[in-house]
């Protein structure tokens, strides 16, 4: 068992911040990322939710368009080119297969895809990796859900038509229970919850403590590139499905637990932030020509 090895894992949701995050750790001279290209901006390995699948059945059809199983191999092969996965894939098997690969990036490898909080045999199967005495620290990444909702739509509602704004709310709180139970079941300590922006506004104060909770020295460089994130995203959105879109209770009653408060879209409300972010789209501009 590779005692002598660490992996951090950061969970959240799709646009939470947590590419931001995996910057910190792709700078921090302590760690490695899960690839070859350790200058790579952003790389979700999907190695735990890929697995649970190859668990589940090895046969089953992807939206790939290939089996779990083969799936799986192709993952493997990018994160690491040199190790080869047998023919029939166990528990074990994976957990020692991971062991590899940290061993390749060791001491201390980063993992950071989003998917992992969607479903619950990813999230079982994680656990049962770290306590099986593996060294594994989990923290989790937040932001603001009506945000972080409207931004998953307005990216990706043409490529994925049925992610509707009440799908993603759905997905968004369902997530986020599997967090909390995390948490219950090894205390919220021992798995921390960041809100992105306080992170982002203050990164020396939790930026430091998220590297103090892995393990690792306050290197500032590592996080140099954190600045305050722009707010209301969802009130200066001008798709039709973001305008008549409202939380669920769910989705409500998670995200006011952690200081998030609704505030139903009006028209100046909506107005106001459409003039604000236009405004800062033109300063950067103005900023990059000025250089």
């Amino acid at each position: 068992m590779a005692q002598d090895l660490r992996t951090i894992v950061c969970l959240g949701v799709k646009r939470s911040g947590t590419t931001a995050i995996h910057r910190v750790f792709a700078k921090h001279p302590q760690t490695q990322i899960a690839h070859p290209n350790q200058q790579i901006r952003n790389f979700e390995p999907n190695y735990w939710n890929y697995a649970a699948a190859v668990l589940q059945d090895p046969s089953q059809m992807t939206v790939q368009g290939i089996s779990a199983y083969d799936r799986f191999v192709q993952r493997v092969e990018v994160i690491a080119p040199e190790i080869s996965v047998p023919n029939i894939v166990t528990q074990d098997i994976i957990f020692a297969l991971w062991d590899e690969i940290a061993r390749l990036y060791a001491p201390i490898v980063f993992d950071k895809s989003p998917q992992y909080l969607d479903d619950d045999a990813t999230i079982e199967l994680l656990k049962a990796y770290k306590d099986s005495g593996r060294d594994v620290r989990l923290f989790g990444v937040m932001r603001s859900p009506w945000d972080t909702i409207t931004s998953q739509y307005e990216l990706w509602h043409d490529i994925f038509p049925i992610g509707t704004p009440t799908y993603r709310d759905t997905n968004w709180w369902e997530a986020y229970q599997r967090f909390e139970a995390l948490q219950v079941y090894y205390g919220e300590h021992n798995v921390p919850l960041y809100l992105y922006e306080q992170t982002s506004s203050e990164p020396q104060k939790y930026i430091r403590h998220l590297l103090e909770y892995c393990g690792l020295n306050n290197v500032p460089e590592s996080y140099a590139h954190f600045k305050p994130v722009s707010l209301g995203r969802y009130f200066a959105s001008c798709e039709p499905a973001i305008a008549t879109w409202s939380p669920s209770p769910e989705l409500l009653s998670i995200a006011e637990k952690y200081g998030y408060t609704y505030e139903p879209r009006t028209w100046h409300r909506h107005q106001y932030y459409l003039w604000l972010f236009r405004w800062r789209i033109l300063a950067k501009f103005m900023k990059s020509k000025m250089r």
